[in-house]
């Protein structure tokens, strides 16, 4: 996308057709990053729309980052929490909150910003007054031609489904926005993000954690939009088993502070069946301490589960069948099963629609 600009009276606009004098900041959130961080702040420091300040938020690194960026990027605003919190959305909250533009693109360190990507993300966002979350869709780096993640949805058994990773871009011709939850790659409305309450900081490193207020702010009123135009690359990196704590204990916190009590209750005997499945599958690939460790976390952090409960609730004007779906979903560690394990585990899977819409009416 060009960066052409045009006069408009007194502003100036810019080839997305929002004007130049909208402020974006960039937040990128660090720990030891260093190598991916150099061609991140490359890509920000020299986007087709230039930010109003780019902020690095470092999470107690000791690969010298922070030491680098003051070398090599002074303009750049720094904020060091001083240890490891090991919480990505606190990392997060602090980069949001030393943020002076109301609107915020918010970024991992390991992403490359292609042109154009930002005044999409904004021109999509200022389209609607409602929106309050866009994301980009996010390419291989080493296979650009690949889609790493593309929208997300939400199951009802609290995993993700849709992301379209490893298909071709080609394939997915799609060009519009629609909603999705999840996806650490986002442009922000400072505002309402403030309203919501940002981020929830008692998730750990894994999966939801940037799902979470996508979902909160759609059970207040509000669009969480992906736009597949707005492009980014990934540095792609397997992350092995080493994030099976944060899946398991992030994914219980999800339903127990998002689904309405209602939806509890009716979808009961599907939760449980599925709970049976992943402890099986825990223990099966070695992770079933993980497993055990996150339903001890989640039994001592119950007081805080109720307060972010009671706050997310508050929220709501939706019911949770405008958020939730079913059909098809990768069950976490089912590639680590050996064959007649995987195919029992999919054959349960098929059927866990059933309980969906057994408790629909009830739900909506």
């Amino acid at each position: 996308m060009s960066s052409v600009s045009v006069s408009v009276g007194m502003s100036r606009i810019d080839a997305s057709g929002t004007p130049d004098d909208i402020k974006v900041s960039a937040v990128v959130t660090n720990y030891n990053g260093l190598d991916s961080l150099i061609p991140t702040l490359k890509s920000l420091s020299t986007a087709s729309r230039p930010f109003a300040e780019i902020i690095v938020v470092d999470d107690g690194s000791t690969d010298g980052s922070l030491e680098w960026v003051r070398q090599n990027y002074p303009e750049v605003k720094l904020v060091p929490l001083g240890r490891n919190t090991a919480r990505l959305n606190i990392v997060r909250n602090a980069g949001i909150k030393a943020a002076k533009s109301p609107y915020v693109f918010l970024t991992d360190n390991d992403i490359t910003v292609r042109a154009g990507c930002v005044e999409q993300l904004l021109s999509t966002m200022l389209a609607d007054p409602t929106v309050f979350s866009v994301t980009p869709r996010l390419l291989d780096q080493d296979r650009p031609e690949y889609v790493y993640q593309s929208g997300n949805a939400i199951h009802f058994l609290g995993v993700s489904i849709g992301s379209h990773r490893d298909k071709l871009a080609a394939d997915l011709p799609w060009n519009t926005p629609v909603a999705s939850y999840g996806g650490g790659i986002m442009l922000l409305d400072k505002a309402k993000v403030e309203q919501l309450g940002y981020f929830d900081e008692g998730y750990a490193l894994g999966w939801g954690d940037d799902g979470e207020m996508h979902v909160r702010g759609a059970l207040a009123g509000y669009k969480s939009l992906h736009d597949p135009l707005a492009l980014c690359l990934v540095e792609v990196r397997p992350h092995g088993t080493k994030r099976a704590y944060g899946q398991y204990h992030n994914r219980l916190r999800f339903m127990l502070v998002a689904y309405r009590k209602r939806t509890l209750i009716a979808l009961a005997p599907g939760l449980f069946l599925f709970e049976l499945m992943v402890m099986l599958t825990a223990l099966a690939t070695g992770s079933i301490s993980a497993y055990f460790k996150a339903l001890k976390a989640t039994w001592q952090e119950w007081g805080e589960v109720r307060r972010m409960r009671r706050m997310a609730q508050s929220l709501r004007t939706v019911p949770d069948t405008n958020i939730l779906r079913t059909g098809s979903f990768e069950f976490p560690g089912v590639s680590k099963l050996p064959q007649p394990m995987r195919a029992a585990v999919a054959g349960a899977q098929s059927c866990t629609s059933v309980f969906w819409w057994a408790g629909y009416a009830f739900i909506a």
